[in-house]
């Protein structure tokens, strides 16, 4: 009896990923597209809005972890904040 109901989660699973396959295929198609028939000033201005982004959630989590009581300070980090603090 349990052999069965395995076998048919089995086939549901095999068929969700199949799913899946199928959505990640559409998307990795339908975002190069949108992205080529986007203006050039405004796929400028989500280039930089990301890196600015991508670049604060960096600094933000450097400095999150480093009050953490397990952090090891390494030379090349401490250099950097002693570089960062000497510029602001």
């Amino acid at each position: 009896m349990l052999g069965h109901v395995y076998e048919q989660q089995g086939r549901f699973s095999d068929a969700i990923a199949s799913l899946q396959k199928a959505r990640q295929i559409e998307d990795q198609i339908s975002v190069p597209l949108l992205m080529t028939l986007t203006p050039f000033p405004v796929l400028v201005n989500y280039i930089g809005f990301l890196l600015n982004f991508f670049a604060v959630v960096a600094v933000t989590s450097l400095l999150i972890f480093r009050r953490g009581q397990h952090w090891e300070k390494l030379r090349a980090v401490s250099f950097g904040a002693a570089a960062l603090a000497s510029t602001l």
